[in-house]
């Protein structure tokens, strides 16, 4: 008889800064796949809000909290010690890259147009680089690494 395994991040907690959208919600929703316990940040409290709404929808007997927290001004210390404080304990944190506000999209199709080849031929989704930051959260023996999901732009 075979004894099932329980997920690696089953009951972690793991906070998602910048998690409303994009690359962090993609993170979100595959740690919740996951089991684990998901608290989601924003600078937004009605983006949070709603994607909120949305994980509780798709995850219903998951674990999902969202806190607004603000990292524009000069208060950017006392904003995260404030996260924390609500937050609580969390096994894992991911920050999602931050371009400027509603670039992303067009700052990675630029790119792309102006010189970058990437040998795989398309730029990646967010579903897609979501599954670096899993495995990166569920290998206990990774520490300190840098892992690139750049459609293989580095190779050439």
């Amino acid at each position: 008889m075979t004894q099932r395994k329980t997920p690696k991040l089953y009951q972690k907690h793991i906070l998602i800064i910048g998690g409303s959208s994009g690359l962090g919600y993609a993170v979100a929703e595959l740690s919740l796949e996951s089991s684990a316990k998901v608290t989601i940040s924003s600078s937004s409290p009605k983006r949070i809000e709603t994607a909120v709404s949305k994980l509780k929808e798709a995850f219903p007997d998951a674990e999902v909290n969202g806190h607004a927290c603000d990292l524009s001004g000069e208060d950017v210390e006392s904003h995260i010690v404030e996260l924390f404080e609500k937050v609580g304990k969390v096994d894992h944190g991911t920050v999602g890259d931050h371009p400027i506000p509603d670039w992303s999209v067009i700052a990675g199709y630029a790119a792309g147009l102006h010189g970058t080849k990437v040998p795989t031929g398309r730029i990646g989704r967010p579903e897609d680089v979501a599954e670096s930051y899993m495995w990166l959260m569920k290998d206990t023996n990774v520490t300190g690494i840098v892992a690139y999901s750049d459609s293989g732009s580095r190779l050439v």
